[in-house]
């Protein structure tokens, strides 16, 4: 098969038999059929990389008629990675600069006093407030964020931001950043010297979290507020106000109560 995009990007096509799909990712693959009566089965696998003993891979059959397969799956390397980064080449580049802020995110995992695992980005296990959105609090020039929020600020247009994310857990955890490009400059274990990257040249908050929903649900994300001072004006107050309105409607009527993180 062909892959043709990763993450919705395009990226220049390389051809592969086996492509490792971690959680949340997504591509877009062609596959080639020219051959005449080579199978009526194909084999659709779900493969838990490092899976515990009791775990089984997950297997399907994309089947043009009703016959028991006869092929063989390719060999594979069954471990939770990435694709090799050197074929993930976009057909749009982007020139990357110098960074105008570098934050270093570490990752720790631990209890609250209610013995509940918290996870930690950034010395933070992010609680989201229902009742008071953070795009909410821009509109009412709310800016004392509460260290839950796990906001960080970024005020500057047309930059480069370096975010580093550690864990000394030798675990693997996919992240995604909500509404926004990245640049993923490297990812390694040991000592990092290129880590992903965002431009401000847009205005808006994004949260960043892993693609683990549990972990959300324990607190593992922040969020990137940009350019404060230039949201305001570009808010639909009747919009979000509506919003809020049918969520607390929502809420109150079916008595949901925050029981994780909220995010």
């Amino acid at each position: 098969m062909t892959v043709i995009a990763n993450g919705l990007v395009p990226i220049q096509p390389y051809k592969t038999n086996v492509l490792n799909i971690a959680m949340g990712q997504r591509y877009n693959v062609i596959g080639k059929v020219d051959q005449v009566s080579v199978a009526k089965n194909f084999r659709l696998q779900c493969l838990l990389g490092k899976r515990e003993p009791n775990q089984r891979h997950g297997n399907d059959i994309l089947r043009w008629l009703a016959s028991t397969p006869s092929t063989t799956g390719y060999s594979f390397t069954d471990s939770c990675v990435d694709e090799d980064m050197s074929n993930l080449t976009p057909i749009v580049s982007e020139t990357v600069f110098s960074p105008f802020y570098n934050k270093s995110e570490a990752v720790s995992l631990g209890k609250n006093g209610g013995s509940l695992y918290r996870w930690k980005l950034n010395s933070t296990s992010m609680h989201v407030n229902w009742t008071d959105s953070t795009l909410w609090g821009v509109y009412r020039g709310h800016r004392s964020w509460t260290n839950t929020s796990g906001v960080v600020e970024l005020p500057h247009n047309n930059v480069w931001t370096y975010v580093v994310i550690e864990m000394s857990m030798s675990v693997p955890h996919p992240i995604h950043l909500h509404g926004h490009d990245v640049v993923v400059l490297a990812q390694e274990s040991g000592t990092v010297t290129r880590p992903c990257c965002l431009k401000i040249d847009t205005w808006s908050s994004h949260s960043k979290q892993t693609t683990i929903g549990w972990h959300t649900e324990e607190g593992f994300a922040i969020q990137f507020v940009k350019r404060y001072n230039e949201i305001k004006p570009l808010i639909d107050y009747d919009n979000l106000h509506a919003n809020c309105q049918t969520w607390d409607a929502f809420e109150n009527r079916l008595n949901v109560e925050e029981d994780d993180s909220g995010i």
